[in-house]
């Protein structure tokens, strides 16, 4: 629960931040990337925390999950206009790609290694 927390509050504040006024990210990598990679390790994360505070993993609870992202993805893209970032269809996307395959992978991973219960 703390890394995910960290980790949310870490990527939002990033997407947040003005232009201009932080650049860590180098020039080579894409916006798109960099929100592909992000949610990426937000789906994975969020699929953990969940997994963690179960008795195993449901579809429902995956799909639920999957929906809570893409929702807070629109949430993300929709107020970085009120700090002078644009708000992209495509950026969205590159969210929701992310997360599929953050969550994805991290579903594979937890059938694969969890003792307990896995995906029903």
């Amino acid at each position: 629960m703390v890394a995910w927390c960290i980790y949310l509050a870490i990527a939002f504040t990033l997407t947040h931040t003005p232009p201009g006024e932080v650049d860590l990210v180098p020039s080579f990598l894409s916006d798109t990337i960099l929100h592909a990679v992000g949610y990426t390790i937000l789906g994975a994360l969020s699929i953990w925390l969940v997994a963690t505070n179960r008795r195993g993993l449901t579809w429902p609870v995956i799909v639920i999950t999957f929906l809570g992202l893409l929702a807070y993805g629109a949430l993300d893209e929709g107020t970085q206009p009120w700090v002078g970032r644009s708000c992209e269809l495509s950026d969205w996307l590159a969210d929701a790609a992310g997360a599929f395959v953050g969550i994805l992978l991290a579903v594979m991973l937890h059938r694969r290694f969890a003792t307990g219960p896995s995906v029903a």
